[in-house]
Formats: structure tokens, C-alpha cells, sequence
């Protein structure tokens, strides 16, 4: 399974030293492994072939949803090289914010 890094990364501790140029995965490089669909969840590759896709498809990730995922981490990486250190979440993930102290909704 293959995904392909959309931004240049840092290598970990478990990263193939083949794909380590001067310190770091460039943007391009293919990831080759098992998990590989998961770097697509995270935001920071696309699916490089057809089993990555199947993956991502058996755990309800369509075109639909890659497609608005990649946006928004497209749209993070833009921010962050520009200096924005923001930490917003898309409305949809923030969770609810109780104001009551006492922890009771209001009824």
C-alpha cells in the first residue's frame, strides 16, 4: 500500500533511511507500507495506488471526503508556512462548551 506526502516531513525513528534526503522526506516522496492509508487520514499524503484507496474506501473515506480532508490540510499548510500558528479546529470538530460551572446544561 503507497501513499505519497503532500509537504515535507521529518523523518521518525522508523523511517526508511533510503527516503531521508539532507534530514527530511521531501514533498513527493512514496510512503510504502501497511499503514500507509493512515498518513492520508492525517492530512499530510494522498493514496498513491489502488489498495490505499480501497483502504481508505472500506473505512468510509470516498472521493467526497479525501477531497474536503485534503483541502482543509492544504489550507493548515498554507497557514503554518506563512508564520499563522493557529490551532482552530473546523466547527464541526470543536466540541460543546458547558458555561454552567455547576456542569448542568441549560433547562
Amino acid at each position: 500500500m503507497k501513499a505519497k506526502l503532500i509537504s515535507t516531513r521529518r523523518p521518525t525513528s522508523r523511517t526508511d533511511k533510503s527516503l531521508i534526503i539532507d534530514g527530511l522526506l521531501p514533498a513527493g516522496t512514496v510512503i510504502d507500507h501497511k499503514d500507509a492509508f493512515q498518513l492520508v487520514m492525517m492530512g499530510i499524503a494522498t493514496p498513491a495506488d489502488d489498495e490505499c484507496t480501497a483502504a481508505l474506501a472500506a473505512r468510509g473515506w470516498g472521493l467526497d471526503v479525501f477531497n474536503a480532508k485534503f483541502a482543509a490540510a492544504t489550507a493548515q499548510q498554507a497557514r503554518f508556512e506563512k508564520g499563522i500558528r493557529d490551532a482552530i479546529l473546523p466547527t464541526e470538530t470543536q466540541p460543546e462548551v458547558d458555561d454552567d460551572d455547576t456542569g448542568n446544561s441549560d433547562e
